[in-house]
């Protein structure tokens, strides 16, 4: 099974956590600047699972990495992608 991401989003650096196989690690720290985002989220694998945490910038940056990844995790806090995979589903 493939890791979930997990992303504790602040105004100017997001915290990762990875879970994969039943256990938890951090995986440091992205400046929450376009180009760190867009580096970060071409390291990411097309099956990882990026839950965001619900904020203020979680939509901008559901944008960066949703070319990049499966769908999110399931749950209340995987609104980013999924709402963005979701949005852009609804318009086509």
């Amino acid at each position: 099974m493939s890791p979930f991401i997990g992303l504790d989003l602040h105004r100017d650096l997001c915290e990762a956590a990875i879970s994969e196989g039943g256990r938890a690690r951090s995986a440091g720290r992205v400046a929450t600047r376009r180009d760190r985002l867009e580096l970060f989220a071409a390291s990411l694998a097309p099956s990882d699972r990026v839950v965001l945490e619900a904020t203020g910038n979680a939509l901008a940056i559901a944008r960066i990495l949703a070319p990049h990844v499966a769908e999110p995790a399931p749950g209340r806090a995987s609104v980013g992608v999924g709402l963005l995979q979701r949005s852009r589903a609804a318009v086509s």
